[in-house]
């Protein structure tokens, strides 16, 4: 199998947001455990708001619920993201690798597996344009999106030369 496709940088990225979600829900979890088990007081911010003596449970629960929102960001967000491509040039079979929070999942093509190349343009906050390349996948039910915004299209150009095309031209400065 040859590389064909990378996202450099893409799971060193995604293993810290989970740790930094893990480490603010345990956060949470300790602050409720204090608040049931540590001395009451009735200062604090928690009287700002009308909560007395229960700020622990309070920021407990908001960390707790802040990072499971966070979590479900997290896998909804990256979900469909491939971190990278391989292709046997012999066979032409492909096997795609998308990240999960408990392992990658490895997604296995026979020799034109990944169909329907397009180019995609998602718009953002204030007009932001990105640009990423689609293909579809007969095992998986979305489409798989390759941000190849900083990645070497060379092994890309191969498989799918004409969505290719499409991004760069999409992305050449204007003149």
């Amino acid at each position: 199998m040859t590389r064909i496709y990378e996202h450099r940088g893409f799971w060193n990225r995604q293993f810290i947001s989970l740790g930094i979600i893990v480490a603010v829900m345990i956060y949470g979890a300790w602050e409720v455990w204090f608040a049931t088990t540590g001395p009451s007081t009735n200062a604090g911010f928690g009287m700002l708001f009308g909560f007395g003596g229960h700020d622990g449970y309070v920021f407990g629960i908001l960390f707790i619920l802040g990072g499971v929102y966070a979590f479900w960001t997290l896998l909804r967000d990256s979900s469909d993201i491939v971190a990278s491509l391989d292709r046997n040039e012999a066979t032409g079979e492909t096997l795609t690798t998308l990240w999960r929070p408990l392992g990658p999942l490895k997604l296995a093509a026979g020799p034109g597996g990944l169909t329907n190349w397009r180019m995609y343009v998602k718009v953002g906050g204030r007009n932001l344009r990105i640009a990423y390349i689609y293909a579809d996948h007969a095992d998986y039910p979305r489409p798989l999106v390759f941000d190849v915004r900083r990645a070497d299209l060379t092994g890309l150009r191969t498989i799918a030369p004409e969505a290719v095309a499409e991004y760069e031209a999409a992305v050449a400065p204007r003149t």
